[in-house]
């Protein structure tokens, strides 16, 4: 498993000790074996050298190949597919972007590099499937600090997004590693309803207690905020090119892939940020942690 110490590879990473399987994580830095789940075996390697990637995939029979938008996830990937190829992996199953940036001629950077890891793993002669989550939930809270000041900043205009749960993502991802029949290409995955940012902000008030408004940003107003913050400028160019797309195209979609995969309902966003406060820097409304105790 790569991608294992993150979000959605760390949630695939307990779904499949959850069912009794006994994952392997690969890690760049074994310092950060001491974050995976317990009893968890690990093994050490840079995704961009072949040779000890080859040796680290010996023994595999399916890849989860998650790794972080980057400038060097195109040939990560690609690099990746061509040891578990050399090693014999029998299947891969792929964490790609949003179901609304994959497509031919996509503006998004990131979403391009995607479509084009996509389309080898079509030749790659391994079974393989492309998960395509929606805007994870968990994202909102890059905003923490406006939050806590009442406000929601977003490029969404008035239109809505079904935000997913990263947990969700990874447990669909788990469910493909072990899934005894054929995979299709590609699983959209998506939350269980489309939400506006006046929607969400209700939803951000009820979990932290706070009242937060939705302030809808111009895609120049985004950007300089990102940099301002010390984004870089590839991160900035992604999120707002990103967001035009879940605008402009269908991030309000809905699909039933959660359920399909997992045999639930797909995580409510109020449930999942509840659940994730701490993590995600985010204060509880007192109500919410009571009922958390109870």
């Amino acid at each position: 498993m790569t991608g294992a110490g993150g979000r959605v590879g760390g949630a695939a990473l307990r779904a499949l000790v959850a069912r009794g399987r006994a994952p392997i994580a690969l890690v760049r830095d074994p310092r950060r074996a001491g974050s995976l789940a317990e009893r968890v075996e690990h093994r050490c390697c840079d995704l961009d050298d072949r040779a000890g990637l080859e040796d680290a995939f010996a023994g595999i029979d399916a890849l989860l190949l998650c790794s972080g938008h980057g400038p060097d996830l195109l040939g990560h990937q690609l690099n990746t597919i061509a040891a578990a190829q050399d090693a014999g992996v029998r299947r891969i199953v792929k964490i790609s972007a949003s179901p609304a940036s994959v497509f031919e001629g996509s503006p998004n950077r990131a979403a391009a590099n995607h479509r084009e890891v996509e389309a080898v793993l079509a030749h790659a002669g391994v079974e393989y499937t492309c998960i395509r989550p929606n805007a994870f939930i968990q994202g909102v809270a890059s905003s923490r600090a406006a939050i806590a000041d009442g406000e929601l900043p977003l490029t969404l205009g008035d239109q809505a997004l079904s935000w997913v749960d990263t947990e969700d993502v990874g447990e669909v991802a788990a469910g493909a590693l072990l899934a005894g029949g054929p995979l299709p290409e590609v699983i959209p995955v998506t939350g269980p309803q489309a939400l506006t940012g006046v929607g969400l902000a209700e939803i951000l008030t009820a979990v932290t207690g706070r009242h937060v408004l939705y302030r809808a940003l111009t895609d120049a107003e985004q950007q300089n905020r990102l940099r301002a913050a010390g984004a870089p400028a590839w991160l900035a160019e992604h999120v707002v090119s990103i967001f035009a797309l879940l605008r402009e195209r269908d991030g309000d979609r809905v699909t039933d892939a959660v359920e399909h995969w997992t045999g639930r309902p797909a995580t409510p966003a109020a449930d999942a940020l509840t659940r994730d406060a701490d993590k995600l820097g985010l204060e509880l409304a007192t109500s919410m942690q009571e009922e958390i105790r109870t």
